[in-house]
């Protein structure tokens, strides 16, 4: 992977948290970080445009506009911990100097200035996206990916679109059908669904 980024154009941040139950219950955390960020952008912006594309990406026009990324570590029966990586492109493209190629991407601050919104400072949104995740940390361990599975379904990127998964047995076209209650993406392939783990697969919309 290629990473590039402006100084001081783009937001980055991580936030820990420690649970006293097994690793277990944080099965599709991933999805209700994800509903939470999409949520914020969306309530940032006025708009019901910014999606998220299983697992852990922000779109905006099928353009990805942020990442999420969350290393989970500890027991089956005790005690886990959590850390929640947020990457937000925020830099409009012009300052960059070089674009990724082969990646449909857009920033914050191209989209605030095509719809005419005025993006907060990036200290502002910071603390407002921190806010949402530390909102999901809290309850978490008692509510689950359950709390979430509806308004992930509104906020979902590849809902019913012809994906391509790119998997150990090779490229496989099928037709997303949402998530388990598990958080696993379900697809129909040839007739049949099955259930992907983040792990297993990557997509791309065909």
């Amino acid at each position: 992977k290629v990473w590039q980024s402006p100084v001081a154009g783009n937001l980055y941040l991580s936030v820990g948290w420690r649970y006293d139950a097994g690793i277990h219950i944080l099965a599709g955390m991933s999805v209700a970080i994800g509903v939470a960020i999409a949520s914020t952008l969306n309530t940032l912006f006025n708009t019901d445009q910014f999606k998220l594309k299983w697992p852990n990406d922000i779109w905006w026009s099928d353009h990805k506009v942020a990442g999420i990324l969350i290393e989970v570590q500890g027991d089956a029966a005790s005690e886990c911990a959590c850390v929640i990586g947020l990457g937000v492109n925020v830099a409009p493209k012009s300052q960059w100097a070089e674009q990724v190629s082969g990646v449909r991407w857009q920033t914050l601050t191209d989209i605030a200035n095509s719809a005419s919104v005025q993006l907060p400072d990036r200290n502002t949104l910071a603390a407002k996206l921190a806010q949402a995740i530390i909102s999901v940390c809290n309850t978490y361990d008692s509510v689950g990916i359950a709390g979430y599975l509806e308004a992930f379904t509104a906020l979902d990127a590849l809902h019913e679109r012809e994906v391509v998964v790119d998997s150990a047995q090779g490229l496989l076209v099928g037709r997303a059908k949402g998530v388990d209650s598990t958080g696993l993406l379900q697809v129909e392939i040839d007739g049949l669904t099955q259930n992907l783990n983040a792990a297993e697969v990557s997509l791309r919309i065909q």
